[in-house]
């Protein structure tokens, strides 16, 4: 072959090499090879003429596997139906039955069922319904009337029931029994100071003894009753009141209760040796005439008659009275039921109703 043909055949391939290397991304889009079913059917053969055959893509010769679509998976089953002999159904439950409205409304019958009444005005607030509960509700409030008209005439004048009997309700006699408990307190007082003293047990660095000091100075000269004073720490008393006080010397750990705070305040008998305490803290001065009675009388240094005599009401024999209250209560006992039917409504024959166009009866049903 003459070299110039050979270079004019070179040429021309290059000339087609490059035609088709432009031509490779339309032409590799368009037809890039076999389809992977194809490929699936048949396989290509390196070195065979099956890829021989083939268009040249230039760089776009590989091709992408085509996506694997994931078959769903078949649903199980359904359950076969039980035979008709084992099928069982449910009965529907029975309907409420409405209760009749009884002839003579009682108290226990208006507890069981106003609130019933009242959730059906609320939850199907018609006419009737609303109209029913506000009788219903009428004739509560009319039974509680008519109770307390009973009971405030039933009180007047009975010992056993009227509290003003025990302390006058008005100011006018409130005060006159404060007063004549004033003056037997300062007896009493007067008396018990014959028997009795106060120990007075504090610190010198205790501020509170500063205010109890005199406190106890004015107690003493209104009711004579001699107060000792016993220093915890052995120094004076902080407000300087009393000159001639003592150190503890085990009076604090031995009494009892043991003193455990200032200033702490004990009656003291010392022709017994027997204590009772009063108080462990600062008290004013009616606290303090107060709690000196009752200690007294806890400690039986006075009688039950005076301490009754120092109190702002009357009072009476605790057991005595108990009995006399369980007397009338065991004069009226109640019946075996627990909803009686009071003896002036059971002989009316007509049904108790409302004034109001409707009746309970009417709106029992009413939806």
């Amino acid at each position: 072959m003459r070299p110039t043909r050979a270079i004019a055949l070179l040429l021309v391939l290059l000339a087609a090499a490059r035609a088709a290397a432009q031509a490779g991304p339309e032409s590799g889009a368009a037809d890039s090879g076999p389809t992977a079913e194809q490929e699936a059917t048949e396989p290509a053969r390196v070195g065979g003429m099956e890829w021989s055959n083939r268009r040249p893509g230039g760089f776009f010769f590989y091709q992408d596997p085509a996506p694997r679509v994931a078959v769903p998976a078949a649903p199980p089953p359904a359950p076969k139906p039980p035979p008709a002999e084992a099928r069982t159904e449910t009965p529907p439950a029975p309907l409420a039955r409405e209760e009749p409205i009884p002839t003579v409304i009682t108290t226990a019958w208006i507890r069981g069922h106003l609130q019933d009444y009242m959730d059906r005005a609320i939850d199907d607030p018609t006419p009737n319904n609303v109209q029913a509960f506000l009788a219903l509700q009428q004739i509560a409030m009319a039974k509680s009337t008519q109770f307390a008209k009973a009971t405030n005439a039933l009180t007047i004048g009975n010992p056993l029931f009227d509290y003003n009997f025990v302390r006058p309700s008005n100011t006018m006699g409130g005060h006159a029994l404060d007063e004549q408990a004033q003056i037997n307190r300062k007896a009493v007082l007067s008396k018990l100071g014959q028997t009795v003293g106060i120990w007075y047990f504090f610190r010198s660095d205790c501020p509170y003894c500063a205010k109890q000091g005199p406190v106890l100075q004015e107690f003493i000269g209104r009711s004579g009753v001699h107060v000792l004073p016993i220093s915890l720490d052995g120094g004076p008393p902080p407000s300087g009141e009393f000159g001639g006080y003592v150190k503890d010397r085990g009076q604090a750990a031995g009494i009892s209760p043991a003193v455990e705070a200032t200033p702490s305040l004990y009656l003291a008998k010392p022709a017994t040796g027997e204590t009772a305490a009063i108080s462990q803290g600062l008290l004013s001065l009616d606290q303090l005439e107060e709690r000196v009675i009752t200690a007294a009388h806890t400690a039986k240094f006075i009688t039950d008659q005076e301490y009754a005599s120092c109190q702002p009401e009357k009072e009476e024999n605790y057991d005595v009275i108990q009995q006399r209250l369980r007397d009338v209560v065991a004069s009226t006992p109640l019946p075996d039921h627990h909803d009686p039917v009071p003896q002036s409504a059971a002989a009316a024959p007509e049904v108790v109703r409302p004034i109001s166009p409707f009746s309970l009866a009417d709106t029992a049903s009413a939806k």
